[in-house]
């Protein structure tokens, strides 16, 4: 809001980075999708982005990448806000009065993270899960997930490239915490094509089995943002020309 005063202009810029939540897959409840799916429905993404981030990003309805990503399917239908099935599937899961558990966030990394955070918590204390945030900071996060060395919510982001192997390999293979094996075998097949087409066809194919079967909380993609004086004539692009790519030059006029 103060940006804008004056001869101040915020310029934002639809992005493709992604904030996401990984659940330790060998750690009960989060062993079982019905737990994972419950989750996500449980969660008012539009409410966060409206309210939160000031409508300074997009909700995210699984990983789909981002659009100009190899592998995006602008037909993965969003989530509906359902806590009512979300409670359901926690009953059929085995925790009617749902659960406690910890998670690990960051502050001040990433756009209203903390904020985000504290906001998917008190959305999902409406279904019974009672979660303790853990602030920790950005390598200490990162060592962790790595090592394995986490507790049962972690806090990552992918989408800076327009590939999506190298962030969905780096989240998956040889983690101790990820056990999916569809989606080892169709990012692993998706590796192996040599025919393009093949290839984006095999990724779709993830894409969806990952909203459809979640293994992450999906909730966010925030814009970048930049600030310039208005008479300055600046404009920010995408140097690389798609959304696909987050790394952006910001020109000045001759």
């Amino acid at each position: 809001g103060d940006l804008k005063r004056g001869d101040i202009m915020i310029l934002p810029v639809k992005g493709a980075r992604q904030i996401v939540y990984p659940f330790y897959q060998t750690k009960k409840p989060f062993d079982d999708v019905r737990v994972r799916l419950a989750l996500n429905l449980a969660v008012d993404r539009n409410k966060i982005v409206t309210s939160i981030l000031q409508g300074y990003a997009r909700p995210m309805h699984g990983p789909n990448f981002a659009p100009g990503t190899i592998g995006y399917d602008s037909t993965i239908p969003a989530y509906r806000y359902e806590p009512a099935r979300a409670k359901d599937l926690l009953a059929k899961a085995g925790y009617p009065g749902g659960f406690e558990a910890t998670w690990q966030i960051s502050s001040g990394a990433f756009l209203k993270d903390r904020e985000v955070a504290e906001a998917v918590a008190g959305q999902l204390r409406q279904i019974g899960v009672n979660l303790r945030l853990v602030v920790t900071e950005r390598p200490k996060l990162v060592a962790s997930f790595m090592s394995g060395d986490w507790a049962e919510i972690s806090s990552t982001t992918w989408g800076t490239v327009k590939d999506p192997d190298v962030w969905l390999t780096w989240n998956t293979i040889n983690r101790k915490s990820f056990v999916d094996q569809q989606t080892m075998d169709l990012l692993l097949k998706s590796k192996a094509a040599m025919n393009p087409k093949e290839r984006e066809n095999l990724l779709k194919r993830l894409n969806r089995h990952l909203h459809d079967h979640p293994v992450w909380l999906y909730v966010y993609a925030p814009d970048d943002l930049y600030a310039a004086r208005k008479h300055t004539g600046w404009a920010p692009y995408a140097l690389r020309g798609d959304l696909g790519y987050t790394y952006y030059w910001v020109p000045g006029r001759q």
